[in-house]
């Protein structure tokens, strides 16, 4: 099992810039619906299944939750499953937060 390097919100940034990301948030819907990382798609980890998780070539995946702890249980599941590109981001959405950059509801 690797240990996951946590991306920072700048990092993010300017990968979702390039578009070179996949932002999964696995916070359930009532947390996703008050305010998401633009672009971010909803994977809720009660709702986690990884036969529905997206396998996308070429795109590095970040996973976001709120504190970034249920995005490191997700990561390290996606992880047995020999799922590439697989990050996580530091802080997680209190991270992008205290940044200073924009959500979308």
């Amino acid at each position: 099992m690797r240990d996951f390097e946590p991306v920072l919100p700048s990092t993010l940034k300017n990968w979702l810039a390039a578009k070179a990301t996949l932002i999964i948030d696995v916070r359930e819907p009532t947390e996703y619906e008050k305010g998401h990382i633009p672009g971010a798609f909803l994977l809720s980890t009660s709702r986690f299944n990884i036969g529905n998780f997206p396998r996308v070539q070429g795109l590095k995946t970040v996973l976001v939750s709120d504190q970034g702890i249920r995005a490191l249980a997700i990561a390290e599941r996606l992880m047995k499953e020999s799922f590439p590109d697989i990050y996580i981001l530091a802080s997680g959405m209190a991270g992008w937060c205290a940044a200073g950059f924009e959500l979308e509801e």
